[in-house]
């Protein structure tokens, strides 16, 4: 028993109103034993029965990315299993960032998670990792990737080999080339993996669950538009013409707003993966390159250090103050818009571009950081389905993270536990 980290974990669990003072395991192994500090009564000795032998899955938690939103979604946990009946069973027993691990087969205390990594956390590779993955001893096991990194999304074809379930705020994987996608598609399905990624478009706003409903209920999509970046969002529901483009873009890069390098953000490309993630949830097949993509920084730009770029960037300002004052003279505006259809013969047309729009339009007048989602439908064809609300910040993108948590959690509650007979030949 000792050995059973799943078992040492539910144990602990099962005590944490008891706040034991140790758990130590018998000289032969054979045993997990709890030291308290008040004697043991019969209903904490009931309590603890009934959650040893229950039949439910127990799930194995590894939360790699540790910087802003994976902070906040750890320091939401606890509530969230004290809370969510989903959730009961879950336990954190891996910590990632980018160079260090904290791997505890008998559960980490989501209270101190993150002292206990700065304290424990070792350095470790890829493989060292995939082992341990392959080791554990949980019925589940989820990884939640709150990382920016393309090397860290390659694993997801070795977690879904070993069966293992992703939660993935990480664009790579959903945004990568269509033949590794559908690759990781085919290898979840295989191993029975699942993986869900709310929050790679629209942070915690349930796009995608939306989509899903649609998809499952019948109904046939034929086109979706919006405004998907809260960058561009802030920066054109903001600029007016009274600062410099170029003045307000230095502001939006000084409070966070933007990427360390802003031409991430003017390029187009976060908005252009993050519609060819939502053609994939339709079903469509499509790559990066049959999206058209208005790239907002000129040629002169492109190229240069990011500090050059800062220290030229009143070149932006012209182009920026001509597209204002041509729209301002139509009673319009500008935005950056992301727009894919299907003409009557299935024909696929796909772009994220500066647009100008009336005023009147519903893209026109958000709350600035807010995105859009517009989808038409067969069912939505005059008045088309429109959903919007913050589109990043710390708080709801950890909550859109919780959210696919729970979703996996519930459905694997579906699931029933394998009755293994060791010994019999």
């Amino acid at each position: 028993m000792a050995q059973r980290g799943d078992v040492k974990a539910r144990f602990k669990r099962s005590l944490k109103s008891a706040q034991p003072l140790c758990l130590v395991a018998s000289d032969n192994n054979h045993s997990v034993i709890a030291l308290l500090s008040e004697p043991c009564s019969t209903e904490l000795l009931n309590n603890v029965h009934h959650d040893m032998v229950k039949d439910s899955r127990h799930i194995g938690l590894v939360i790699a990315g540790l910087g802003n939103i994976g902070e906040r979604f750890i320091e939401l946990l606890p509530a969230q299993l004290n809370r969510i009946y989903a959730l009961e069973n879950i336990y954190v027993v891996g910590l990632l960032s980018s160079q260090k691990a904290l791997i505890n087969n008998d559960g980490i205390d989501v209270n101190k998670a993150l002292t206990l990594f700065k304290q424990d956390a070792q350095p470790y590779n890829h493989e060292q990792l995939l082992s341990w993955l392959s080791n554990h001893p949980y019925d589940d096991l989820i990884v939640v990737d709150i990382t920016p990194s393309e090397e860290f999304s390659l694993l997801y074809q070795d977690f879904f080999k070993q069966g293992i379930h992703v939660i993935g705020a990480n664009k790579w994987a959903a945004s990568s080339t269509t033949e590794h996608y559908n690759q990781l598609v085919n290898t979840a399905d295989k191993h029975h993996s699942l993986w869900l990624g709310n929050t790679t478009v629209g942070a915690g706003l349930p796009i995608n669950y939306a989509i899903a409903d649609l998809n499952n209920s019948g109904d046939t999509i034929t086109a979706i538009a919006g405004i998907f970046s809260g960058t561009l969002s802030w920066l054109f529901e903001t600029y007016n013409g009274s600062v410099a483009f170029s003045t307000l873009l230095l502001s939006a890069l000084e409070q966070g707003i933007t990427e360390p390098d802003p031409r991430e953000d003017l390029s187009g490309r976060d908005v252009q993966r993050k519609l060819l993630i939502l053609a994939r949830m339709f079903g469509f097949e499509l790559s990066a390159g049959d999206i058209e993509c208005n790239n907002l920084v000129p040629e002169s730009l492109q190229n240069v250090s990011k500090d050059e770029f800062l220290a030229r960037a009143n070149e932006l300002d012209d182009y920026f103050a001509s597209a204002l004052t041509d729209a301002n003279s139509k009673a319009c505006c500008i935005r950056y818009v992301a727009r894919l259809s299907v003409n009557e013969i299935g024909k696929l047309q796909a772009k994220v571009s500066l647009e100008v729009l009336p005023n009147t339009d519903a893209f026109a007048n958000l709350t600035p950081c807010d995105n859009i989602f517009q989808i038409s439908s067969h069912w939505y064809q005059e008045n088309p389905l429109i959903i919007r609300g913050p589109g990043a910040g710390r708080d709801v993108t950890a909550g859109g993270l919780h959210s696919d948590l729970v979703n996996i959690c519930q459905q694997l509650a579906h699931k029933h536990n394998q009755v293994k007979i060791k010994g019999i030949n």
